[in-house]
C-alpha cells in the first residue's frame, strides 16, 4: 500500500466539448493502466448514465511523458482526434487532443505531476 501511494501521478482532466459542466478528472498512476467506461466494471466511472459508452470503453495508462489511450472492446468504438483507433492498439495522446467515447467528445488536459 504505502509503495503503491509513492508511485508518481497524473490527472487527467476530460472536460466534454460543447456541453456545460460535464468533466471527469482521472487520476493516473505511473505504469497502471486504467479502464475507463460506464459501470463498475471499469475503474473509472466517465457516465453512468451515457447508453453509448461501453462497460470498460477505453484503457488510459501513463508512462514518463507520455499518456496512451486504447480501445477496451468498446461496442460503440474509441477516436482520438476524430480518427477511430479501435485497431491501432496503444495511441500517444497529448493535452488538447481529443477523445470520443460513448455520446461524447472530450478534450484532454493534464493538471498536475507528483
Amino acid at each position: 500500500e504505502a509503495a503503491y501511494n509513492a508511485l508518481p501521478r497524473l490527472s487527467v482532466r476530460m472536460t466534454a466539448v460543447g456541453v456545460r459542466d460535464k468533466t471527469c478528472v482521472i487520476k493516473l498512476v505511473e505504469g497502471i493502466e486504467m479502464t475507463v467506461g460506464r459501470n463498475s466494471k471499469a475503474k473509472i466511472i466517465l457516465d453512468s448514465q451515457d447508453t453509448r459508452l461501453s462497460g470498460v470503453h477505453f484503457i488510459m495508462f501513463w508512462v514518463g511523458n507520455s499518456v496512451y489511450v486504447w480501445d477496451g472492446g468498446s461496442k460503440n468504438g474509441t477516436a482520438v482526434n476524430g480518427v477511430v483507433v479501435d485497431h491501432l492498439g496503444r495511441v500517444a495522446v497529448r493535452p488538447g487532443d481529443s477523445l470520443r467515447a460513448g455520446s461524447y467528445e472530450y478534450r484532454l488536459y493534464w493538471e498536475d505531476y507528483r
